[in-house]
C-alpha cells in the first residue's frame, strides 16, 4: 500500500502555489457577496414600483428579504477584513476606525428597511415609495461615509 504522504505533500505545495484566501480576504469577499444581493433587492423593489400596478406580492417578498439582509449588515466588517489589513476591498479603513459610526449607520439602514417592509406589507403603494426612497437615502449615507466608489 503507497504512502498518502506524497499527495498530501502535492496538495499543499499546489494550495499553497494558488494562495488561498486569507479569512480577513474571504470575509471582505462575502461582504461584497451580500452587498450586492442588497443592491439586487433594491432594483427588484424599482423595478416593480415603476410598473402599473406593480407587483405588491413581489415588492413584499424583496423588502422581507431585505430586512433581513440589512439587519446583519453590521456583521458584515469583522477585523481584519478591511484595506488597513492588505485586504482589497471597497470599503475604507474608517469602518474599522470609526466603529461606532459605521454601528449606527448599519442601525439605521436596519430601521429603515423594516420599515420599508412593513409598509409594502400594507400595500399603499406611495407609502412604499416614500419608504423605499429613506431606505435608499440611508444606503447612500454609509457609502459616502465608508465606501470608496
Amino acid at each position: 500500500m503507497k504512502s498518502a504522504l506524497p499527495a498530501l505533500l502535492l496538495a499543499t505545495t499546489a494550495s499553497l502555489l494558488v494562495g488561498a484566501a486569507s479569512p480577513g480576504a474571504t470575509a471582505a469577499q462575502e461582504r461584497h457577496h451580500r452587498f450586492e444581493t442588497i443592491g439586487r433587492a433594491f432594483k427588484g423593489v424599482s423595478d416593480q414600483l415603476k410598473r402599473r400596478p406593480p407587483n405588491l406580492a413581489a415588492v413584499r417578498n424583496t423588502t422581507a428579504v431585505l430586512a433581513v439582509l440589512a439587519s446583519r449588515v453590521g456583521t458584515w466588517f469583522p477585523a481584519g477584513s478591511g484595506p488597513q489589513d492588505g485586504v482589497k476591498t471597497d470599503t475604507k479603513a474608517a469602518a474599522w476606525t470609526n466603529r461606532a459610526e459605521l454601528d449606527r449607520q448599519a442601525d439605521r439602514f436596519a430601521l429603515a428597511a423594516r420599515n420599508l417592509a412593513s409598509t409594502a406589507e400594507r400595500g399603499d403603494v406611495a407609502a412604499i415609495q416614500a419608504a423605499y426612497r429613506a431606505t435608499g437615502e440611508t444606503c447612500k449615507s454609509c457609502h459616502d461615509r465608508f465606501r470608496d466608489e
